[in-house]
């Protein structure tokens, strides 16, 4: 049996010969007419990413068009930034915030008017805020999840009424709350420290004189002064007597003391 050569085929295995398409921007296939302030405006104040982003689609969807404004939904800005339509939706918020934007109806477009524009660092408190409130929930369902899996899978019907959330309080705050300290310089006894003083019988400023020396002295440190008085004053009463500080100790006068007589040894006669 005779094999001509037309009856083989050939395959080039050269990785050279799968060659890529190239892209070039050829101003042909259409451009956008945009003004040289605002191009440079946009390039000099300080916006992030996503506002960069949803700004520069905003431009390419109106001034591309030859027109100042139109309607432009999330989805279409989504499709051309490869953003999430949550961060989509947040940048357009904040540059309409700082009048970058306009709004005119259901049409959206560039604000001309460039001194309008009001870049300033209190439009991103709600960043910080956002961020926050994010990392302060997440420690919350934390500190609430005390099984493993899926909350739909732990949380049935019946219980779902019986949940309560208790708010989470950040731990540089919780440590500044249960951190005892000395003394403040400014801590007086308020109406309550008088009204008891009142009811117990005890002299408020002379005791409150001593309360003070005796814990200065000391160095003590009370996570709650106030209830720290209110014990002084209580125990002023029970035990009838106040603990001193080093300053107002007094040296025992054995003078004073009786101890007897003592017999004369029989060889003194």
């Amino acid at each position: 049996m005779e094999i001509t050569m037309s009856n083989i085929a050939y395959i080039d295995f050269d990785p050279q010969s799968a060659r890529e398409e190239r892209l070039v921007a050829d101003t042909d296939n259409g451009y956008t007419r945009l003004a040289n302030e605002l191009y440079e405006q946009v390039n000099f104040v300080d916006l992030n990413r996503n506002e960069l982003k949803v700004i520069h689609t905003i431009i390419r969807k109106t001034y591309g068009f030859n027109k100042k404004s139109d309607r432009i939904s999330d989805s279409q800005i989504v499709e051309k930034t490869n953003l999430s339509r949550q961060a989509v939706n947040f940048a357009k918020n904040s540059l309409l915030r700082m009048h970058v934007l306009l709004m005119d109806g259901n049409r959206i477009g560039i604000n001309k008017v460039l001194s309008e524009w009001d870049i300033r660092e209190c439009h991103r408190k709600s960043d910080s805020v956002r961020k926050t409130m994010t990392k302060v929930v997440t420690e919350t369902m934390k500190d609430l999840s005390q099984f493993p899996g899926h909350t739909k899978d732990i949380i049935t019907k019946d219980k779902k009424d019986n949940i309560k959330i208790v708010p989470a309080i950040p731990k540089n705050v919780a440590k500044k709350i249960n951190k005892a300290t000395q003394q403040p310089s400014e801590f007086t006894p308020s109406e309550k420290h008088t009204a008891l003083a009142n009811e117990l019988g005890v002299d408020l400023l002379s005791e409150f004189a001593v309360f003070v020396d005796y814990h200065a002295s000391k160095g003590s440190k009370f996570k709650n002064w106030d209830a720290a008085l209110n014990t002084w004053l209580r125990n002023a009463v029970k035990f009838g007597i106040k603990p001193r500080s080093a300053s107002h100790r007094m040296t025992e006068n054995f003078n004073e003391k009786h101890y007897g007589v003592s017999d004369i040894p029989v060889w003194m006669e």
